[in-house]
């Protein structure tokens, strides 16, 4: 596995299923989700063009935007595949909803695939995708969140100047 295409290798007959009879011990494990900042131009690039049911999410969160009373002009599919050279994937109004809809996007397509966490974590806006991991927000009021959440703060007027701490904690 690996040497082919991405479509090629998530195909089912490449993963280790169960054998029947057999008793597996089920190990725990957690999602943890980013915020905005881990973004890049073209992320996603290779799974919204060959993996139908991750570019169906893709659509489907977008719908969801377009029926917004202030809906953007722009689409997360199109976010997610411009080029570089003219990508505005960086913007807070778009890196906000495009990440959290990447995360929706591999969720549902781990789900697809039987794999689900035993707990999940996200930082900052990635406390959305993790809300939506664990059953407390649909996808269509996670993407809605993420995607006020940067349309505030696009237009935000303020000129305050702001600043992060991270704290380690035992």
């Amino acid at each position: 596995a690996g040497q082919g295409t991405l479509p090629e290798n998530l195909a089912p007959e490449n993963f280790v299923f169960p054998i029947d009879g057999v008793s597996y011990t089920k190990l725990p494990f957690a999602f943890v989700f980013t915020g905005q900042g881990a973004q890049w131009a073209q992320m996603g690039k290779e799974l919204i063009e060959e993996v139908p049911s991750f570019r169906k999410t893709l659509v489907e969160l977008d719908n969801a935007l377009q029926n917004l009373p202030h809906a953007p002009k722009w689409t997360l599919r199109q976010a997610l595949l411009d080029p570089k050279e003219t990508s505005k994937i960086n913007l807070v109004t778009r890196s906000q909803p495009v990440c959290t809809a990447i995360q929706i996007a591999f969720i549902q397509l781990l789900r697809k695939w039987g794999v689900e966490p035993e707990a999940v974590i996200g930082h900052s806006s990635g406390e959305i995708a993790a809300a939506y991991a664990a059953g407390l927000l649909s996808a269509t009021d996670a993407i809605i969140v993420a995607y006020y959440r940067g349309y505030v703060v696009g237009k935000s007027q303020l000129q305050t100047k702001g600043g992060m701490v991270a704290a380690g904690i035992g």
